[in-house]
């Protein structure tokens, strides 16, 4: 079983923390920029709490994980109403506590709750634990998880009934500051403390071709194919699930339009661990096949753009960020309606 892993006094203690948060309905007067933190004993990490339910529709807490999480959390601010990205449900990095009506349980969370004699009734009543990473399925819990998501609901208690009497305790005295709890290991065991450090600084994700590619880009620059034409390229992901015998995953594609006629005229899929070196050396594969270049390249990912600039640069393309893709979004909205069929 998934989470046999996880001792059962650990599932007790998740359960009855999230059944006094969920007792509490801090909802009714928290809402998405109430953010909070909450220090991971073991690893220092900090996971940034956010209450859900002041909608209506989800209830439960969801815990962003270190700097990346909040980075995630921030995007869905900032857009607001806006219609989001249609990856940020597959890049999410996160813990989340909800309470759900009984169909959302899988066979393990079953388990488990008959294990701990526990017992609940209505539509969302029912607490769920899941981890989100990108790219794969929301999935169980780890022993170590379970813990420190226990810690957050506790902690998210304790903040969330100050936070009740004073409107003022999450604002930040200086920007880019946020209230997070703190242990520290005393005499009398773990204690919190209020503190306004600055989230760790944001490593960003250095996409580049690999040499093994960049030398096939360089045999095909050799080659002097003809150009014609320009062409519509994105990585994304599909909401097609597949099954792992680890963890199902959400399949990484690269997509090619003609933008001329609309045409799909290259399509690749890979899993979360072959990721880009896999998509771009499919896609080197077909230009070598069908042996001709596109004069100008059009994408509007940032990752794109930095995996096929050397490449463009070396084939002598012109590459182009846009805000947007129209004819790959209709092929995708296409490809996703497939999926949802199938």
């Amino acid at each position: 079983m998934k989470n046999s892993s996880v001792e059962l006094n650990d599932w007790r203690a998740l359960y009855q923390a999230a059944e006094k948060f969920r007792n509490l309905r801090c909802w009714e007067w928290m809402n998405d920029p109430d953010v909070f933190g909450v220090q991971n004993p073991s690893t220092g990490e900090i996971g940034y709490g956010c209450v859900m339910g002041s909608l209506g529709d989800l209830f439960g807490l969801v815990v962003y994980l270190g700097r990346e999480g909040l980075e995630n959390y921030l995007k869905i601010i900032s857009l607001g109403s806006a219609d989001p990205d249609p990856d940020f449900a597959f890049t999410q990095k996160c813990l989340m506590a909800s309470f759900e009506h009984r169909g959302a349980l899988r066979k393990e969370d079953y388990q488990v709750i008959k294990e701990l004699g526990l017992k609940f009734r209505g539509s969302d009543h029912w607490p769920l634990f899941r981890f989100y990473d990108p790219g794969y399925f929301p999935w169980f819990l780890n022993s170590e998880q379970v813990i420190y998501l226990t810690l957050v609901l506790e902690q998210a208690i304790d903040v969330a009934v100050r936070r009740r009497d004073n409107e003022d305790l999450l604002i930040s005295p200086e920007e880019d500051l946020y209230f997070v709890r703190v242990p520290e290991m005393t005499g009398q065991g773990l204690q919190w403390k209020d503190e306004w450090p600055k989230p760790a600084p944001l490593v960003p994700k250095t996409i580049v071709p690999s040499e093994s590619n960049m030398a096939v880009v360089r045999r095909i620059a050799q080659a002097n194919l003809p150009k014609g034409g320009t062409w519509e390229i994105d990585f994304f992901f599909t909401s097609a699930v597949v099954k792992d015998d680890d963890r199902p995953f959400f399949p990484l594609v690269s997509m090619v339009v003609d933008h001329n006629n609309g045409m799909i005229i290259h399509f690749s899929i890979a899993n979360v661990s072959e990721g880009y070196p896999k998509l771009l050396s499919d896609l080197l594969k077909f230009v070598e096949g069908v042996g001709s270049l596109p004069n100008r390249i059009l994408v509007c990912r940032t990752e794109t753009f930095c995996l096929l600039t050397p490449v463009a640069e070396q084939l002598g393309i012109k590459i182009h960020k846009t805000i947007e893709l129209t004819l790959i979004e209709e092929a995708r909205e296409h490809l996703s309606q497939f999926f949802m069929q199938t």
